[in-house]
């Protein structure tokens, strides 16, 4: 069985920035992202550790860069929480057409809204790969995109 460390947990949290606030391609192979034996971090690897979905900036990537700045003060709400994690985790009292969050839901929506505000390399990230495993289309986002690179930056925060 394979025990999750500090390490590991650590490696993960590098790999998962890296992949979503990097810049530019790369023309290493797949099997350069493979981590052989003992060299990944310390851990004790038997065989090769891989973590490669295919997805490259060059034909998955957005035409512009990750940007910062400030955000609809509804970009992230309680629309937003229960599409994730369900009415019945989000909302203390609901009706038809309202929600009054739970303290730690609207806790989460607030803080979802002030880290959008650092920067969208996350969502970017998600988006792409979704839209390389074929769950989203980009013309489901923009009318006229038919592929991820055709997708323009938003003019509205």
């Amino acid at each position: 069985m394979f025990r999750f460390t500090r390490k590991f947990i650590a490696l993960g949290v590098v790999v998962a920035f890296v992949a979503g606030c990097g810049g530019g391609s790369s023309s290493k192979s797949s099997t350069d992202a493979c981590v052989k034996g003992e060299t990944a971090a310390g851990l004790d690897v038997q065989g090769a550790l891989c973590a490669d979905t295919g997805m490259r900036p060059g034909s998955g990537g957005f035409s512009f860069e990750n940007w910062a700045g400030p955000v609809a003060e509804d970009a992230v709400t309680a629309t937003t929480a229960i599409a994730i994690f369900g009415k019945e985790a989000v909302c203390a009292q609901s009706t038809e057409t309202s929600c009054t969050p739970f303290p730690a839901a609207k806790h989460w929506i607030d803080t979802s809204n002030a880290q959008i505000q650092g920067g969208r390399c996350e969502g970017m990230a998600v988006l792409s790969q979704r839209l390389h495993d074929g769950e989203n289309t980009p013309a489901q986002l923009q009318s006229t995109a038919a592929k991820t690179f055709d997708l323009q930056k938003p003019t509205v925060p």
